[in-house]
């Protein structure tokens, strides 16, 4: 016990004191020559507030409420990570129902830790996509009950590919190639609009596919692997997250790319039209898939669709979701010519209403216990030396493939191959003939070099891709040098001759890619189209990038005409007052940011202007994070927050 003597506020010394009491002094009053002494009881603090019961996911039954606002009607399911309920709301007149998406924790700080963050990435991820595509459920709410962590979904009614593939492997059969090209495509119609907004599934296969009751259209679920792509920190290396088999080697090196749901896209296919799950494909020592035998079943150019689609290097499938569809589309085009167009539908029985017998493809011997298991191919490595990692890399490596391509070259005579200071794209098979050279400067900063032929680069400092177009002379004079000394000829590929339905097919099919391929590559992988239109006499596209819906918006123009071999041709012209507005709204924004940042509210944009590397930016503010959108958000973070 200690005995205080007080002076003012502050104690001025202590001593032992032998007794029950606490004894306080008054300091300088004093009564007959006498210390007043107050002598007190210890008050003891205050207990802590329990913490609030959790409530175990198992106990969960009819009739609870949650959140003072769902009514549990029954459970859907539960397993390792979590259980789904079906619930309505108790607020609403009308009793609309919804699937309650649990969060299990595993009562260990730090796992418990990563499975909050990941299911609060997942919220977010669905409040970006908002209600934006009828193929992925709406988020309606997203809050935590006692303990637990929810989110209250759309209810999607149907059954899961999975499921569906399952009974009709009951019948000795797998299903049609035309209902699995019509559920592919529309898959990657939704892949699409997810790698438009920066977001890549991670955890795409037949079980988070549901076919919903009415339109039969696939429906992607259950997004708590999904993630923002790395441009913030394209060297930095993520966790390994996926399910084996539908996950290619540069996810389970922890780098998911774009190109690695077109993988489990892939894959998904493959599984419907042969029966054959992921586990019993075999890689070669070259790192490819043997699927010769695939010729068979799906015919020559559906399986050299699916040899791009599974590559098992990532530059060596194809560039966009939107690439891998119109391939695929290219592919039925070609059956409804050769079958006439008359007849065509109904003989790949792709029209909207497929019934049970348009839907039953081959007999097969297959499994049901092989097709539900997961697992890698045989051979496939986990980790790779040299494999490309960031989604940048890919990019600028499709964006050079496209120049060749728009010249007549075949995309194909590259490859590309990483190191720990540059990445090379080199004639394939010839690793030493490098084409362009790859740079990150300070992490984030893309640049590209083209050799010259004494080994020396001349390096070209870019941000996105829009350097590389502009180079193409001296691009394709690199490649032909290249070429001459591989002992190559530099020869041209066979145009074939494109025969539209209509103009409206003209414009889908071929037309908005190569507008979409051009725009890519002169702004920017983040450019967004609003519209695409057409005028007549003579016929004219044009567009509009989205935000600029003034007429100043209208960014280019295409108008097609026949060139002197006949063959129709497309001339653009960008609009010099749509590209003013565009940089007065830049010069606007980054105006704003200063003025926001002279407060102390820092954005990613000023962050990026004003500081050469991510790296510098961390030292020069103290501040430990991730990415530049964490610094900004622990920058801005109120003290004590």
């Amino acid at each position: 016990m200690v005995l205080g003597l007080l002076s003012g506020n502050g104690f001025i010394t202590g001593m032992g004191l032998v007794g029950g009491g606490s004894v306080a002094l008054a300091g300088g009053l004093q009564r007959s020559n006498q210390t007043e002494v107050v002598v007190t009881q210890p008050v003891p603090p205050a207990p802590a507030a329990a913490p609030p019961r959790k409530k175990k996911l198992s106990t969960l039954k009819k009739g609870d409420v949650l959140a003072e606002k769902y009514r549990v009607e029954s459970k859907l399911g539960e397993g390792g990570f979590g259980a789904t309920f079906l619930v309505s709301d108790i607020t609403k007149n009308i009793q609309n129902t919804y699937v309650a998406k649990a969060q299990k924790l595993t009562g260990k700080a730090s796992q418990d830790e990563e499975l909050v963050e990941r299911f609060e990435r997942e919220a977010a991820a669905l409040q970006q996509i908002g209600s934006g595509h009828g193929q992925i459920p709406t988020l309606f709410d997203y809050f935590d009950d006692q303990g637990n962590f929810f989110l209250i979904q759309e209810q999607v009614k149907g059954k899961t590919l999975m499921d569906a593939l399952i009974e009709m492997i009951d019948t000795g059969h797998v299903f049609s190639i035309g209902y699995a090209l019509k559920l592919i495509d529309e898959l990657l119609d939704v892949v699409q609009h997810l790698h438009v907004q920066g977001l890549i599934h991670r955890d795409i296969k037949p079980q988070n596919i549901i076919l919903r009751e009415g339109d039969g259209k696939p429906v992607l679920i259950d997004f708590g692997l999904v993630k923002q792509t790395d441009d913030d920190n394209p060297l930095q290396t993520g966790t390994m997250a996926g399910t084996p088999g539908f996950m290619p080697i540069e996810q389970q090196m922890g780098k998911a790319l774009y190109q690695s749901d077109l993988y489990a896209i892939g894959m998904v296919f493959l599984l419907l039209t042969t029966g054959v799950p992921p586990h019993q494909l075999d890689v070669n020592e070259q790192i490819e898939f043997d699927l010769d035998w695939t010729q068979e079943q799906l015919g020559e150019s559906l399986s050299h669709w699916l040899r791009v689609a599974i590559a098992p290097l990532p530059q060596n499938r194809f560039g966009s979701a939107d690439e891998m569809r119109q391939a695929l589309l290219s592919i039925r085009d070609q059956s409804l010519m050769a079958a006439g167009y008359g007849q065509a539908l109904e003989a790949l029985g792709i029209a909207s209403g497929l019934n049970a017998a348009d839907q039953q493809g081959k007999t097969a011997n297959v499994r049901v216990s092989d097709v539900r298991r997961e697992g890698r191919a045989k051979n496939l490595p986990s980790q790779l030396v040299g494999i490309i990692t960031t989604q940048k890399e890919i990019d600028a490596f499709n964006a050079l493939k496209r120049l060749l391509e728009r010249n007549g070259l075949e995309g194909d005579l590259l490859d590309m191959e990483d190191t720990p200071d540059f990445c090379n794209i080199h004639l394939k098979e010839h690793p030493n003939l490098v084409v362009v050279r790859l740079y990150f400067n300070d992490e984030s900063k893309l640049a590209f070099a083209i050799p010259d032929e004494n080994g020396l680069d001349t390096v070209y400092p870019i941000s996105t891709l829009r350097g590389i177009a502009p180079k193409t002379e001296a691009i394709l004079a690199r490649l032909e040098v290249v070429q001459q000394q591989a002992g190559l000829s530099v020869q041209q590929k066979d145009v074939q001759d494109y025969i539209p339905q209509d103009d409206e097919d003209l414009v889908e099919r071929e037309i908005r890619p190569a507008i979409i391929e051009t725009l890519t590559d002169m702004f920017g992988p983040d450019f967004r189209l609003l519209s695409i239109q057409t005028e007549d006499n003579p016929f004219r596209i044009y567009g509009q990038f989205e935000g600029l819906e003034t007429q100043a918006g209208r960014v280019f123009d295409y108008e097609l005409s026949h060139n002197a071999k006949g063959q129709l041709a497309m001339v653009y012209r960008m609009n010099p007052e749509c590209l003013a507005q565009e940089e007065a709204e830049e010069t606007a924004r980054n105006a704003e940011e200063d003025r926001l940042a002279t407060d102390g509210i820092y954005t990613v944009g000023w962050l990026q202007r004003n500081f050469d590397s991510f790296q510098a930016a961390k030292e020069h503010f103290g501040v430990r994070a991730k990415s530049w959108t964490k610094l900004a958000e622990r920058l801005n973070q109120a003290p004590g927050e």
